[in-house]
């Protein structure tokens, strides 16, 4: 019969040799099993509302450039310079240099129109789990600040490859390519400026506006701008149902062919 030290020793080296193993349950979870395949594509619809017509600045936004890329990657990225294309859709609203200079998008597009305060629009495509989608559009009552989602980009599926539905969480960010004036008055601002690009330059990285500390005051991104997503199940249910449907035939096929033997 042990002694108590000798089970104390035993016990000790029964829970270090738990810990050390990568088979303990606690620190290994068995892993979500996933919903669905990662070749499945999936449609997307994203309502756009422009809100700030209930702020102390009322603004159009530019028509909104966007893409979905895999995962790490995104339209802008706070911390880096602005690339030109960027600098034209943040000072100007032009979103074109922005969209035809992407080499690694998985899909993108643009609107057409700017979005009105009190307008609503939408925009769909279709990703596949692994994907990501950014966006950006031009907050037009300032020099280059522009709004998108908080993060760069939002994660367009969850862990078990699920794809999201519902509000996203968006923020202002400062393009760093022209000197800020007061929103809604400055005379370098898009819609009371001569020409595109007619601004004072500065060269600083993509930031937060909130961030910047420019002395100015403006509405919060949430207030300006509402942006909600929609995964459409349609189409994955119809493939089901059409796979249903040609084993349902075969099956009947066979039945038939049992009958006449």
């Amino acid at each position: 019969m042990l002694n108590k030290s000798t089970q104390t020793i035993t016990l000790l080296s029964a829970i270090a040799l738990c810990l050390s193993l990568s088979g303990c349950a606690q620190d290994n979870p068995v892993a979500a099993s996933k919903l669905h395949g990662n070749d499945e594509s999936f449609a997307f619809t994203v309502t756009l509302k422009n809100t700030s017509d209930a702020t102390v600045l009322p603004s159009a936004l530019a028509p909104l450039a966007w893409a979905t890329f895999t995962a790490g990657d995104a339209l802008f990225k706070t911390g880096d310079s602005a690339t030109s294309g960027l600098q034209a859709l943040a000072e100007d609203g032009d979103p074109e240099g922005l969209i035809e200079g992407l080499s690694t998008a998985l899909s993108k597009g643009h609107l057409t129109e700017p979005l009105a305060p009190g307008a609503t629009t939408t925009f769909t495509f279709s990703a596949r789990p692994g994907s990501v989608l950014s966006f950006a559009s031009m907050l037009v009552e300032t020099n280059d600040v522009f709004v998108g989602p908080e993060q760069n980009h939002v994660d367009l599926f969850d862990g078990r490859n699920e794809p999201i539905s519902g509000s996203l969480v968006i923020a202002l960010f400062d393009a760093g390519t022209e000197v800020n004036q007061a929103p809604g008055s400055g005379d370098a601002q898009a819609p009371r400026q001569s020409a595109p690009n007619t601004g004072a330059e500065e060269s600083q990285p993509v930031a937060l506006l909130t961030e910047r500390q420019d002395g100015f005051n403006y509405p919060a991104a949430g207030q300006i701008l509402a942006v909600t997503i929609e995964a459409d199940h349609a189409d994955h249910e119809h493939e089901d149902g059409e796979h249903e449907a040609a084993e349902h035939d075969h099956a009947d096929d066979e039945a038939h062919d049992h009958d006449h033997g």
